[in-house]
């Protein structure tokens, strides 16, 4: 057996042993000092410890990084505990160290869950309780909070209200976004666990953003992470020259692997790109979140920036909920969240929206069945890519945004799937004013003229075109959250559908 560490592998002296640390793909592990001396003596125990190296990547002979990272993949998922197992010491911890759910024990006893059926008889945790406990009722009492913000360990995120219910959350101010082993995730090589990230998002996205939108390169840099900040706008229908310049100006400069993005923002970015001449930077991978992204901007995008533009799932409350794999499935993160899907009578079958809960495993904040204001469907589908184990989704939008059509609720993906990408759209939005009334704005696209026929025969399996009053417009004025938004109502909408 060959006893010798792959190039790239570095060991560590620590206290009570040594940590292995590949630096080419950032998997570590600690042995202890019991185990360090089989490293170098011959026999069987240094035989089951090299086999044990090899199996996770760690050991020559060297394989590819995509075998060696598959490996490394496996070993952390045979070092996690069965889902229920997971939840059960989740639920013992939150009971010791959370106030809210110490004044409810009972409700969250680890010893009552039997079974997955058993975690689906838990209460659910809402936006009021996270706003009516915060901040110390929902964090560890062990947790210093002032010290933490202070050295810069913690922070409070504010989300920025798209579900019509703002609130804050302490979270912390380092996590890795994304999956071990990205690279295989994405099809694109983008390296290391934290790859440089540009952020370009409405200016109430996140308390960061707020106060570095309008600052020099420097001070919109991170100090604490390999991101940066790029320029934004109030009002992205109208973005000038400079701002223009300035994002093209900086994601040069900074070169970032990732740019994450408000798609709709960004194809606004895009429309001013065309007006004004000005080719957009290249950038390996784009990620799109922060709001609900239209067919047509993704396609915008896609063909302006000539990259790969995946979906990335999440919320100020946990951020790392889904993300899409370079096959197109929406991966569920089972490495950090127990993800549900119920509606009136229960969880949902393949196919079926419904409402979205989240258990959260390893946030300062820990959220149990937390309805997090989001529709959802299970696809059903296995994805072929190196994630597969993970189930996938397809998100439908937020609660807020569903609109009560032909005796049924209508969620936002269902109507953008219907609107598609027609040649002469750029932007819509889909405003029900009463059960029986609906207002569409369209945004044609630069030199065409609106053909709202055609619009109407798209819809009309889910709208009657008599109930839809159509407006061509040159803009549509942003929501409080200062998103764009594609479907708003004026009726009240569904918590469960």
């Amino acid at each position: 057996m060959n006893r010798a560490l792959r190039e790239g592998v570095q060991a560590s002296i620590l206290p009570d042993g040594i940590e292995l640390t590949d630096t080419q793909t950032g998997f570590a592990v600690e042995l202890r000092s019991g185990d360090v001396p089989a490293m170098t003596s011959p026999g069987p125990d240094g035989d089951r410890l090299w086999s044990k190296l090899s199996l996770m990547g760690l050991a020559k002979p060297a394989a590819d990084l995509k075998e060696v990272r598959r490996r490394q993949r496996g070993a952390l998922r045979r070092s996690e505990p069965p889902l229920l197992d997971r939840l059960r010491d989740l639920m013992a911890r939150i009971r010791r160290e959370i106030p809210f759910f110490c004044e409810r024990a009972a409700s969250y006893d680890p010893r009552r869950l039997a079974s997955l059926e058993d975690f689906q008889g838990l209460p659910y945790l809402r936006k009021q309780d996270l706003r009516a406990n915060f901040p110390n009722g929902l964090i560890p009492t062990s947790t210093d909070l002032r010290a933490g913000l202070d050295d810069g360990s913690l922070t409070i995120l504010a989300t920025s209200g798209s579900t019509d219910e703002r609130l804050q959350i302490v979270t912390r101010s380092i996590i890795d976004r994304l999956p071990f082993g990205s690279d295989d995730l994405f099809g694109v090589p983008i390296g290391g666990k934290q790859p440089r990230t540009a952020f370009f998002t409405t200016p109430v996205c996140a308390s960061m953003v707020c106060r570095r939108a309008a600052g020099t390169f420097e001070e919109r840099r991170s100090s604490i992470s390999p991101d940066l900040y790029l320029r934004t706008t109030n009002d992205p229908f109208a973005i000038e020259t400079p701002i223009l310049k300035s994002f093209c100006e900086d994601v040069e400069r900074f070169q970032p692997s990732i740019l994450a993005a408000d798609p709709l923002y960004l194809q606004c970015v895009v429309r001013a790109a065309k007006r004004d001449g000005i080719k957009l930077p290249t950038i390996p991978v784009i990620q799109r979140g922060f709001e609900f992204a239209t067919r047509k901007a993704i396609a915008d995008i896609r063909e302006a920036f000539a990259a790969p533009v995946f979906n990335d799932y999440g919320a100020s409350e946990e951020n790392r909920i889904a993300i899409e794999c370079h096959l197109g499935s929406l991966h569920v993160r089972a490495d950090v969240v127990y993800f549900e899907i119920i509606d009136q009578s229960g969880p949902c079958q393949p196919g079926i929206p419904g409402a979205v809960a989240i258990t959260t495993f390893d946030t300062v904040t820990p959220l149990v069945r937390y309805l997090i204001g989001d529709v959802a469907a299970w696809t059903g589908r296995t994805c072929s890519c190196a994630f597969s184990d993970w189930p996938t989704i397809d998100y439908h939008g937020r609660s807020k945004d569903l609109v009560r059509s032909r005796g049924r609720w209508v969620t936002a993906a269902e109507i953008d799937d219907a609107v598609g990408t027609p040649d002469w759209l750029d932007f819509y939005r889909l405003s029900q004013t009463s059960s029986a009334s609906f207002e569409i704005e369209v945004v044609p696209a630069a030199g065409e003229s609106p053909e709202v026929g055609e619009l109407s025969t798209r819809l009309k399996h889910l709208i009657e075109p008599d109930k839809v009053r159509y407006r061509p417009v040159s803009r549509i004025d942003p929501l409080p959250s200062m998103k764009i938004g594609t479907v708003q109502t004026r009726l009240p909408t569904c918590e469960i559908p």
